[in-house]
């Protein structure tokens, strides 16, 4: 299928239009989900088309579901599907992922029968092959979208939860939002026909991505961590919305906490909740003591007598 993109051949339509509510359609903000988490709701879904046959052979037990809930990860960027106000606590989304630069060809066919690519991202899908662009252009050639309507309890909100390049918000316009809308009834339409027709392919399916992810846990690395690693505080697409006190090392900056830093309480969905100053005692201690032998050292300097001429 060949596909011809308007804003390829046209330049990009700056069509996005802000609405009277907090978070409109179409605007970029980070979640801590795991990429894995609508892969297997859709391979739940799967299971119900066809109850004699894959009900028996095909479930997503609850441990793997709230595992995949639970694990506390770096937050990725998700694309809003409907618009909300700011007391809901639930959105429509699709989550967004780099898949630690992974060759496409090389995850499981859950995971490439449901990405779309981002622009610049030069890898085409059939049968598809198509792409859409964010506005700004998006500045990783490795972006992805999951073409999955998915429910978030965890969208990191308010201005701070807003992914950027540079000083300006990501969004998708549009046309690129019905684009995405589109695609996801149609691969979904797919998803569910291959499901009725072969019982055993959404167990076989699922069973893919259960070791896909044992293995890259045994790695250390799963496609839930961002590859925008790298990019740290920089800015760009690859950076994180918010400082992460989580992972301080993807910052570069000290491990250590310097004396009266702000200790976040992270125990809940929304991070940044509660904030309190907290003194470390042994670091201040050792602290008072140099500055005891100094000003020690100082006062011994002029109580000795000064040298005759």
């Amino acid at each position: 299928m060949q596909y011809d993109c308007a804003v390829c051949a046209n330049g990009v339509v700056m069509d996005f239009k802000r609405e009277q509510t907090m978070y409109n359609i179409g605007e970029v903000y980070g979640t801590r989900e795991s990429v894995y988490a609508p892969i297997l709701e859709m391979l739940g879904a799967g299971a119900q088309v066809a109850p004699s046959a894959l009900q028996s052979r095909v479930s997503i037990p609850r441990s793997i579901q709230s595992r995949v809930d639970s694990i506390g990860r770096s937050p990725r960027p998700c694309i809003l599907l409907q618009a909300a106000s700011p007391g809901e606590t639930e959105h429509d989304v699709c989550l967004m992922a780099t898949y630690t630069s992974a060759q496409i060809v090389d995850l499981p066919q859950a995971f490439r029968h449901f990405s779309l690519a981002v622009h610049p991202n030069p890898s085409a899908l059939p049968p598809f092959n198509d792409h859409i662009h964010s506005i700004p252009e998006w500045d990783l050639p490795t972006q992805w979208i999951i073409a999955i309507d998915f429910k978030t309890r965890r969208m990191v909100k308010g201005n701070i939860g807003r992914w950027r390049c540079g000083l300006e918000h990501y969004v998708f316009g549009a046309s690129a939002v019905e684009h995405l809308r589109v695609r996801v009834r149609k691969t979904r339409a797919i998803w569910q026909s291959k499901c009725a027709l072969d019982p055993a392919f959404a167990s076989c399916q699922l069973q893919e991505v259960i070791n896909h992810e044992a293995e890259h846990n045994k790695k250390g690395s799963r496609p839930n961590s961002r590859n925008s690693v790298r990019s740290g505080h920089s800015g760009r697409s690859g950076s994180r919305p918010y400082p992460d006190p989580l992972n301080r090392q993807s910052m570069n900056v000290p491990t250590t906490i310097p004396e009266d830093e702000p200790v976040v309480s992270n125990d809940d969905d929304e991070p940044f909740r509660t904030v309190s100053f907290d003194r470390h005692p042994r670091r201040c201690a050792s602290h008072k003591e140099f500055h005891i032998r100094v000003f020690s050292a100082w006062l011994a300097r002029f109580a000795r007598p000064r040298r005759e001429r």
